[in-house]
Formats: structure tokens, C-alpha cells, sequence
């Protein structure tokens, strides 16, 4: 019995370990670039409505996660496949162009395999999908995105969405590739590790509970 109950603790501590696919975010998007030089996110030089537009991932992982054949779709279409052999290393970050010249631009970027993102400014979803077709995560947006400038999580990975400007203390209108202070590399605290619901802890609970029950049944037996 004491066997049994150690391997049902550990089945279901394992069933509790996240998927390192879950801890790919949609951590900034940009539906609605601002007009002029300003809006030029993808530092090709030219500002474009389509091309400038963006969506950021963020992977808080504590490991790389291959994203190969992954989707990124809105309402209407599939607007990126991941080629075979795209990751994203631990901590670090992706963005998907609608499109332009990436030449220039200094950190990880894609464009859209389907020649556009197509964000619509007055709203919009986006979905992240494995090869599995699991959504790994969603974003759904109203007008809030035509403000000529990105909407970002804050807290960095974890927190809801934020107009730009309004968390970067340099009013950065975004930051594709970086924090949103326009740092490579985040210096702030470790994404939080959402605590065990109390359903958990009351299973747990009461396999401890079972587990000492019994074994002080089987005690008095060999006694008596």
C-alpha cells in the first residue's frame, strides 16, 4: 500500500510539470504603426502600415523551444508557419514582421510567410498554435490597439497588455526585440510561478493524509 501510494504522489507530481510550449507568450504586438519615420519598427528605412507592423514571442522557459511548423493565425487566416529548425532560446525573443527589409534590424526577426500580419487596428485575435494544433496562446484586442503605437505585457511574460508608452519610462510607442525599456536583455525580477490552485493542494493533502492513515493501520496490525 505504501508503494502504491508513492507512485500515484509521483504520477501526479509529474502530470503537474509545465510543457515548455506553455511558457511561449505573446509579449507585444503592433496593429497600428504611426505615421512617419516614427513608425518605421522594423528599421528598414521606410515606414509602411503593413510591413511595420509585429508580433513579439517571448519564451520564459528555462530551456530552448523548437518552434517548427508552429502557426500564427488571427481571425480571418494562418499569417506565419514557422519554418523547420526556428527556435527560441531561453529568455530570449522573437518577432514576426509583416514584411520589409530585415537587414537591418539587430535582434532575432522573421517576416509573415503570408506576406502580411494584417492586424486590424479596430481589433483583432491572435493565436499561437503548435504542430499539434494546441493553442499555446491567444491574445483578443479591441480599438485599443489604434493608438499608433504596441500594446506589451507588463510585467514582462506574464502581466496583461499595457499601451507602450504608458509602462516604458522612456515612452518608447514599442520595442520589438527588446524589453520595453529597449534593453537586449531583461534585468528585472524572474517571471512569478503562479502558485498550486487549492484543488492541488487538497489532493495532496489528503494523500498525505491517506498515506499516514494506513500505514498507522498497518503498524497496529503487526503489533497486534
Amino acid at each position: 500500500m505504501k508503494t502504491l501510494f508513492t507512485l500515484l504522489l509521483i504520477i501526479f507530481t509529474l502530470s503537474l510539470t509545465p510543457s515548455a510550449y506553455s511558457m511561449i507568450v505573446i509579449n507585444e504586438f503592433l496593429a497600428d504603426p504611426t505615421a512617419g519615420t516614427g513608425g518605421d519598427a522594423n528599421r528598414d528605412g521606410i515606414r509602411h502600415s503593413y510591413d511595420d507592423e509585429f508580433i513579439e514571442l517571448l519564451n520564459v522557459e528555462s530551456n530552448a523551444v523548437d518552434l517548427s511548423l508552429w502557426t500564427i493565425s488571427d481571425n480571418t487566416a494562418i499569417r506565419h508557419k514557422f519554418t523547420t529548425g526556428t527556435s527560441i532560446a531561453q529568455n530570449e525573443r522573437l518577432v514576426i514582421f509583416g514584411g520589409g527589409d530585415l537587414s537591418r534590424f539587430p535582434f532575432e526577426a522573421v517576416t509573415a510567410s503570408s506576406g502580411s500580419l494584417h492586424l486590424t487596428n479596430s481589433g483583432d485575435k491572435i493565436v499561437l498554435k503548435n504542430t499539434m494544433y494546441e493553442i499555446m496562446d491567444s491574445v483578443i484586442f479591441g480599438n485599443e490597439a489604434d493608438r499608433d503605437q504596441s500594446l506589451t505585457r507588463f510585467p514582462e511574460g506574464t502581466g496583461s497588455f499595457r499601451l507602450h508608452s504608458e509602462v516604458s519610462s522612456k515612452k518608447f510607442l514599442f520595442s520589438p526585440g527588446t524589453n520595453r525599456e529597449g534593453k537586449d536583455k531583461d534585468t528585472g525580477s524572474t517571471p512569478a510561478v503562479p502558485e498550486p490552485s487549492t484543488d492541488i493542494l487538497l489532493f495532496l493533502g489528503w494523500i498525505a493524509f491517506l498515506k499516514i492513515h494506513f500505514l498507522t493501520i498497518f503498524s497496529k496490525q503487526r503489533l497486534n
